[in-house]
């Protein structure tokens, strides 16, 4: 019989291992880059399955995820980018101008930056769960009124990520998976499912992959 500790530590490098392979998954499917936001959709799907204790067959949720999906991880994908660009962009002109009041400047448009990145990275489990794209942003923002401390999780759990790359570029492959999960668990702990308009359907979705997998095992 295992003792509590040994299957706590084998449970965690199942999750770790888990998430390591969602993220190649997610690096495999976004080379053609324009279907990067609907893989990372498929992140979230798997990713918010696991926060809700729900074990998916992750390959095929992730494939069906991406396939139903792709119109509204391509319109996410899209508006990050531009939440991305346009402030870059501005930030250079104004640094290079050297006007007074230019670092002030900087600093505000990196902060709304963030803050409109963490309600895209926040409205794609809801996305993935089946919501349009609009109703997954708006969802996002409610739930940032609820509680805007996840907002700042959300974009830190992105930056880690990131600093982590740059320290370690190898873990490209696999640092989809890790963030994904953690930003998953930042939207479930802030009671994103809770307050979904289809909350029970996606639940259902769930809980049929749940089944589907559990199925496949016994087979």
């Amino acid at each position: 019989m295992e003792t509590p500790r040994r299957e706590r530590f084998r449970e965690t490098a199942r999750l770790a291992s888990e998430c390591a392979l969602l993220g190649v998954v997610w690096l495999l499917f976004s080379l053609p880059v324009v279907t990067s936001g609907a893989a990372w959709l498929g992140v979230a799907r798997v990713a918010t399955a696991w926060t809700q204790g729900i074990e998916p067959p992750l390959l095929r949720t992730f494939a069906s995820t991406l396939r139903h999906r792709f119109g509204a991880g391509l319109a996410l994908q899209l508006l990050a980018i531009g939440i991305g660009a346009v402030p870059y962009l501005e930030l250079r002109v104004v640094l290079a101008a050297g006007l007074p009041g230019a670092r002030v400047e900087a600093v505000a448009l990196a902060v709304l930056a963030a803050a409109g990145l963490a309600v895209v990275l926040l409205a794609a489990p809801a996305a993935a769960l089946g919501q349009p794209a609009t109703v997954a942003l708006r969802h996002a923002l409610a739930l940032l009124r609820r509680a805007p401390w996840a907002g700042p999780l959300a974009v830190g759990a992105l930056a880690a990520g990131g600093i982590i790359l740059y320290l370690l570029p190898v873990l490209v492959v696999v640092m989809a998976g890790p963030v994904g999960f953690a930003i998953a668990a930042v939207w479930a702990r802030a009671g994103g499912a809770s307050s979904l308009p289809a909350a029970v359907g996606a639940d259902h979705d769930l809980r049929t992959d749940r089944g589907e997998a559990g199925g496949e095992q016994a087979t």
